[in-house]
């Protein structure tokens, strides 16, 4: 499924709104790891700009917000920013399997299960 990215605003206080970046669907951050549905950029404008100085700089920011936007965007096409990346990677079953033999080491009365399920698998080549 394709992600996409979307400019919101926020009210907050004094008058001014925040800028933040709405992702659909949520998408892993490459720093924490954790999935998240927003990137909030700490930048704002004003809600109702009294004069030409406000106006130009709603203008201004909006501008840059929409670029950074723009790259979050081409950084998900091409997988750089992280999202993507782990739904990318494909796995045999095989080897997924494997990995949860490894995992049920620890548990003594059901290893054994595993292991031979794993056994029969290879026996038969899935």
């Amino acid at each position: 499924m394709a992600v996409k990215v979307f400019l919101r605003e926020k009210k907050i206080s004094k008058g001014r709104k925040s800028l933040y970046l709405d992702f659909y669907p949520a998408v892993r951050h490459p720093q924490t790891g954790k999935e998240s549905r927003r990137e909030f950029l700490g930048m704002y404008i004003f809600e109702k700009p009294r004069s030409p100085v406000e106006t130009q700089h709603n203008k201004d920011t909006r501008r840059i917000a929409e670029n950074i936007r723009n790259l979050r965007y081409m950084e998900i096409l091409n997988g750089t920013y992280g999202f993507q990346s782990e739904a990318k990677k494909k796995v045999s079953f095989s080897d997924f399997f494997e990995n949860l033999v490894g995992q049920r080491y620890t548990s003594k009365g059901n290893y054994d299960n595993w292991l031979s399920t794993e056994g029969l698998f290879e026996k038969k080549k899935i």
